[in-house]
């Protein structure tokens, strides 16, 4: 979905990497990192699901990260956004498999 579609952009709203998140859950802040943000904020699906997610096991605090009320977890769908995408990880980056996703997204 793009910004046309939906998405809301513009000031007071920010899209987190995963150390913001991970690290703000770990120390018990995620919920006033959210405070700090009352219009909204966004990370990559990739990253709440794969980052965030697969760290929980070893991780329990980022168990809080998917449960934050004021976060979305926003998919790469659109075609030229995936184009995008795919173009940022084979061809600017030269990323290896499985690597840089979350940045990209």
């Amino acid at each position: 979905m793009t910004a046309a579609e939906g998405w809301p952009t513009g000031a007071g709203y920010v899209c987190f990497d995963t150390t913001a998140l991970i690290h703000s859950a770990a120390t018990g802040y995620l919920a006033e990192l959210g405070s700090w943000f009352p219009r909204g904020a966004f990370t990559a699906r990739h990253i709440m699901e794969v980052e965030v997610g697969r760290a929980a096991k070893a991780h329990p605090s980022n168990l809080a990260v998917p449960q934050a009320s004021w976060l979305q977890a926003v998919p790469v769908e659109d075609p030229v956004d995936l184009f995008q995408l795919a173009w940022l990880l084979d061809h600017h980056w030269k990323s290896a498999p499985g690597k840089d996703r979350g940045e990209a997204e």
